[in-house]
């Protein structure tokens, strides 16, 4: 479920003076992803990598392609995990409190101030939630190029989920894009 969560923060965008004005006007976003989770001491617990898209308002698709093959779409308040390795698929509801970065990164900027304090500078802002009871107790955005970001999430438990994003140039995306594909296990 973390990773999940973590996936869902996730968001890139081209640089400008104000970061985080990129993240919330963007519709949509596509590319390669890197992920490590590491412990709080800095070893390194788990590394994925794939691809991802994202669309405004709501949609998300992240699919690990190593070392596993796992998908997860989620499409309004709707999440489908798919994993082939394990000849799997779930189904569930987002509740509320179930929120990701994603979500945030993809709102609009009025809703993101309410909800987060921040610290914004031409290539990067840190955004601190308001709630102290929030999983993600940081998240750090630094774009490094135009198509490459590096995203850090710290969790109340002093793990941190280190993201590299490399996104494809301008891409259009439609909700059509965020199908789960059918599988037969």
């Amino acid at each position: 479920m973390r990773w999940l969560l973590l996936a869902l923060y996730v968001v890139a965008l081209p640089a400008m003076a104000d970061v985080l004005q990129q993240f919330v006007a963007r519709d949509g976003i596509a590319g390669q992803f890197t992920q490590n989770i590491l412990s709080p001491e800095g070893v390194i617990l788990d590394e994925s990598s794939g691809d991802f898209k994202l669309l405004k308002p709501h949609f998300f698709w992240w699919h690990i392609t190593a070392p596993d093959n796992q998908l997860m779409v989620a499409a309004d308040s709707s999440m489908t995990e798919v994993d082939w390795d394990l000849e799997v698929v779930v189904e569930r509801q987002l509740s509320e409190t179930e929120k990701s970065p994603f979500y945030w990164l993809l709102a609009p900027r009025d809703t993101l101030l309410s909800a987060f304090t921040l610290d914004a500078t031409a290539s990067a802002v840190t955004l601190t939630p308001r709630d102290p009871s929030a999983y993600y107790q940081r998240v750090q955005v630094a774009q490094e190029r135009p198509d490459l970001w590096r995203i850090t999430l710290l969790d109340q438990a002093g793990q941190s989920i280190d993201l590299t994003l490399l996104a494809l140039p301008e891409v259009t995306l439609a909700p059509s894009d965020f199908a789960v594909p059918s599988v037969s296990f």
